[in-house]
C-alpha cells in the first residue's frame, strides 16, 4: 500500500505514490492498457468494494497525475475497460468524485472515457450472463452542481452534429423534429442504500429539468432492512407527472435484485413512449404534456443516478447503490 501525498493511504496497483488527500489520487491511461483512477483510502477486494465494507472506504486503482494529461499505473486485470464492451463514443461520464480542478463533479470525455476504468464505480464486471459495466455511486459522492442534491456515475449523451448548448458545448435533440429517438438499455440493480433506496435507471433530460426519469425505489423504504427487490416509476416533465409501472389488474410490482430489465425510451412528435420489459412481460407508459421542460433541447443518460445523500435521508457515509449495464444504443432515424 502506498501513501497520497499529503492525504490517507490508498491501496495503488503496481505500488505507485498518488497524489492529493483523502479526497483520492487521480490516475490515467496506463501505457498500451486503460485509463484508470485512483480513489478514496480504505480497502476492498477483487476490485470492487465489498458490501460488509461498503462504510470503511474505497481502494483506488490508479496512479498519479502527469503533465500533458492523465497518466496511469495499469489496467482492471484481466477484464476490458467498460468502452471495449459497450459502444460509449456518444456518451461522457459524470462520477461521483471531485474534479482536481474544481469543487464539483469529474467528468471523462471522449476518447479518453472509450478505454476508461475507475473501480468501484465504473468498470466491467463479469458473471454468468458474460460481461456489463458496473456503475457504482456512494450516497455522500461529490454532486455536478448546487442544483442537484445527489451524486451520479451516469453517461450522458453527447454526439456530434446536432444544436450545441451555448453554456456547455454538449449537444442535444429537439423532441418535435420529425426523428424518432430511442434509448435502449438491458441493465439489472444490484444494490439499494438502506435508508431511501431509490435511484434513476434511465433520463431524458434537458439543459435544466429532467424530461423523463425511470425511477426505482426498494421494497424496504423507509423500515431500516435492505431491500431484495424495486418498484418502478415512469416520471415526465421534470417529475411532476408520475406513472407507476404496475402488473395487470394495478398490482403492485416488483422486480428482484439481479434480474435483467429491458427499458426503451421512444420520443417521436412530441410523445415520451417507456417500454420496460421484465420475465417476458411489457409494462408501458406515456407523455405528450410538456409545461416545464424544454422541449427543443434533450439528451439521454444512462447508469446510477441515485436518489439519496446523507443529509437529506441520515444515509451512512459510504453506503451506495449498484446497477449493471449489459447493453446500451441511441439511435436517431
Amino acid at each position: 500500500m502506498s501513501k497520497g501525498a499529503g492525504g490517507t493511504p490508498s491501496a495503488m496497483s503496481g505500488g505507485s505514490q498518488g497524489l492529493g488527500g483523502a479526497a483520492g489520487s487521480l490516475g490515467g491511461r496506463a501505457s498500451g492498457g486503460a485509463v484508470n483512477l485512483g480513489g478514496f483510502a480504505g480497502s476492498s477486494s477483487g476490485g470492487v468494494a465489498s458490501r460488509e465494507a461498503g462504510t470503511g472506504g474505497i481502494m483506488g486503482t490508479g496512479g498519479m497525475i502527469g503533465s500533458g494529461g492523465l497518466m496511469g499505473t495499469g489496467g482492471n486485470g484481466a477484464l476490458p475497460a467498460p468502452g471495449a464492451i459497450i459502444d460509449l463514443s456518444s456518451f461522457h461520464l459524470t462520477l461521483p468524485i471531485v474534479n482536481p480542478n474544481g469543487v464539483w463533479a469529474l467528468q471523462i470525455n471522449q476518447p479518453e472515457l472509450n478505454t476508461f476504468i475507475l473501480s468501484p464505480y465504473f468498470l466491467v464486471t463479469r458473471g454468468p450472463d458474460g460481461d456489463a459495466i458496473l456503475f457504482q455511486t456512494p450516497v455522500d459522492g461529490i454532486k455536478t452542481s448546487n442544483s442537484t442534491k445527489f451524486a451520479r456515475t451516469e453517461l450522458r449523451e453527447d454526439y456530434a452534429g446536432t444544436v450545441n448548448f451555448p453554456d456547455t458545448g454538449n449537444h442535444s435533440w429537439n423532441m418535435n423534429d420529425g426523428r424518432t429517438h430511442t434509448l435502449t438499455i438491458v441493465e439489472k440493480i444490484t444494490y439499494l442504500s438502506l435508508k431511501h433506496p431509490a435511484q434513476a435507471m434511465g433520463q431524458i433530460h434537458d439543459p435544466n429539468d429532467d424530461t423523463f426519469m425511470l425511477r426505482a425505489v426498494g421494497n424496504n423504504d423507509g423500515n431500516g432492512q435492505r431491500s431484495t427487490a424495486y418498484s418502478l416509476t415512469a416520471q415526465f416533465d421534470n417529475s411532476s407527472i408520475k406513472k407507476p409501472l404496475t402488473q395487470p389488474g394495478g398490482a403492485a410490482l416488483w422486480i428482484p435484485f439481479d434480474t435483467y430489465i429491458t427499458l426503451q425510451v421512444i420520443v417521436k412528435s412530441g410523445v415520451c413512449t417507456v417500454n420496460v420489459t421484465y420475465n417476458g412481460q411489457l409494462y408501458s407508459a406515456s407523455n405528450s404534456t410538456w409545461a416545464t421542460i424544454d422541449p427543443t433541447q434533450n439528451y439521454f443518460k444512462a447508469g446510477n443516478y441515485i436518489q439519496s445523500n446523507v443529509a437529506d435521508y441520515a444515509e451512512s457515509p459510504g453506503d451506495y447503490s449498484e446497477v449493471v449495464i449489459k447493453a446500451l444504443s441511441v439511435t436517431h432515424q
